[in-house]
């Protein structure tokens, strides 16, 4: 298995990173709400404000799981989001734990000192594969969010 960063504004790279970001939240968050491929192009998109840097991990051509990290450059520059996906046919074998050294390494490369990591799950007492893995790897919960999309057409009643 090699990790290498992709570029986001490569349209195959792209599509084959949110392919295992899409297969992970589908079975992490059964019922939804789900990123469309193009809402997760834009968060996934470096600003003024903001760098983000994807990887994927690619096991003889199959990408099997995928990475980014967020890195404020205004305020907070102490800090990085990280984001680890990995299929979900593919758990377990140490893909994640591969793709968190990578993003562990570059975020102190770029000065970072605390990380974040956002957990998607469907029901706080029931924890998904990403709970347990962040535990695992000595993250701690502190903010629980819910997150609700309503996406047009609307309808009114």
């Amino acid at each position: 298995m090699r990790i290498r960063r992709i570029d986001p504004s490569d349209d195959a790279a792209f599509g084959a990173w949110f392919a295992v970001y899409d297969a992970a939240q589908k079975q992490d968050q059964c019922g939804g709400p789900w990123w469309l491929e193009r809402e997760s192009r834009v968060i996934h998109e470096s600003t003024d404000y903001r760098d983000v840097v994807l990887w994927v991990a690619d096991d003889d051509g199959d990408i099997v799981g995928a990475a980014g990290l967020d890195m404020p450059l205004k305020d907070n520059t102490h800090l990085a989001t990280i984001e680890i996906v990995v299929r979900p046919d593919r758990r377990r074998r140490g893909i994640g734990s591969a793709l968190l050294r990578v993003l562990e390494k570059e975020a102190a490369e770029r000065g970072r000192s605390s990380l974040l990591v956002g957990v998607h799950g469907s029901v706080p007492d029931k924890p998904t594969a990403g709970m347990l893995f962040a535990e695992r790897h000595g993250f701690t919960r502190r903010i629980t969010d819910i997150m609700r999309v309503q996406r047009p057409p609307f309808q009114m009643e």
